[in-house]
This record gives C-alpha cells, sequence and structure tokens, in this order.
C-alpha cells in the first residue's frame, strides 16, 4: 500500500495533514497581503516636484485616490486569495472524502476482492486502509480455514458411514470432528464484530 508506513498506527488523519493545512493558508493570506500593500504603494507611487503649488495639488489627488485605491486593491487581494482558498481547500478536503468513498466501495465488495484497498500517496487515510487490509486478509484466512474444515468434516462423515457399514468403531471418527469443530467454534469466537 502507498504510503502507509509513514502514518503512526491508530491515527485515521495524521496530525501533520492538519498542520500542513493551516501553514498554508496562514503562508497564502499573509503573501497576499504583503503583495497587495506591494502592489498598493507602486499603484499610488507619485514623484512629487519641487514647486510647492504642485505638491499640494498632487498630495490632494493622492489622499482622494488612495482611499478608493487601497478599497479596490485590498478588496482584490482578499476575494482572490479567498477563491484560491477555497480551491485549495476543496482538493485538500477530496484527499479525505476520496479515501472515504473508496473504503465505503471496498467494503461492499470485501468478501469479493482478493487485492488489498489503496490510496492515492497524497491520501489522508492509509492507516484506516492499512486496518481494512488486515481485516480482509484474516477474514479470508478464516473462511479459508472454516471451509477447508468443512471438507474435513464432510470426509468424516464419509470414512464414519463406511466405517459403520463395515461394522469398524467409529469413536476415532467422531473425536476427529469433535476436533474439528472446536477448532471452528475457536475461528468464530474470535471474531469479533
Amino acid at each position: 500500500m502507498n504510503g502507509a508506513k509513514n502514518h503512526p498506527v491508530g491515527e485515521i488523519i495524521p496530525k501533520k495533514y492538519f498542520s500542513k493545512i493551516n501553514i498554508c493558508l496562514i503562508l497564502f493570506f499573509v503573501g497576499a497581503a504583503i503583495l497587495s500593500q506591494v502592489f498598493l504603494y507602486f499603484y499610488t507611487r507619485t514623484f512629487l516636484e519641487f514647486h510647492y503649488s504642485s505638491v499640494l495639488l498632487k498630495l490632494s489627488k493622492i489622499k482622494h485616490d488612495i482611499l478608493i485605491s487601497s478599497i479596490v486593491v485590498n478588496g482584490l487581494f482578499f476575494i482572490i486569495p479567498c477563491v484560491f482558498a477555497v480551491i485549495f481547500l476543496i482538493i485538500y478536503s477530496h484527499r479525505v472524502a476520496g479515501p472515504m468513498f473508496r473504503v465505503k466501495q471496498y467494503l461492499k465488495e470485501l468478501t469479493a476482492s482478493s487485492e488489498g484497498l489503496r490510496f492515492r500517496k497524497t491520501d489522508a487515510l492509509h492507516s484506516l486502509a492499512t486496518a481494512i487490509n488486515k481485516v480482509q486478509k484474516r477474514e479470508q484466512r478464516d473462511f479459508d480455514e472454516l471451509s477447508s474444515n468443512a471438507t474435513k468434516i464432510h470426509e468424516c462423515l464419509a470414512q464414519a458411514k463406511l466405517d459403520l457399514a463395515e461394522g469398524r468403531d467409529i469413536g476415532p471418527v467422531l473425536t476427529k470432528i469433535r476436533g474439528i469443530h472446536t477448532a471452528n467454534q475457536d475461528i468464530l469466537d474470535a471474531v469479533k464484530l
């Protein structure tokens, strides 16, 4: 299974998964805030001349433009990161939802499936897949052993029928059947639902 060794046992969604999401979102919004301020600086940058009246005229124009410009720039640099954050979160949520869908499908076909449940390397639920694969292997092993024991019981019954017809003692065959039955009961008792 891909990447299952990297995840601690019993941890369905690794803690580092949430840390990565938080760090990415924080870096994304901090980067967007810095970019908006840099853009605003270059957008509103004005070169002042040496004449007092021209400086006052430019400063009064900047005062009006800076409010409108800062609202527009900060609005854009808020909306665009929010859209990207939503896309980012959708992608990361699919790393949980995708494996859960595959688990649901796999559990429906558990007895028919011969190969284990596998996730993409980037998915978040590798330890769940490992646990399900262990259950599937144990179930298959138990089923094979029960089937083998059922065949042995049929053979023993056939032997007992033959021994009975020939007048031999069937006690050893019945003892063998009891032993097989005990083994089957131990298997069934070990199954925990």
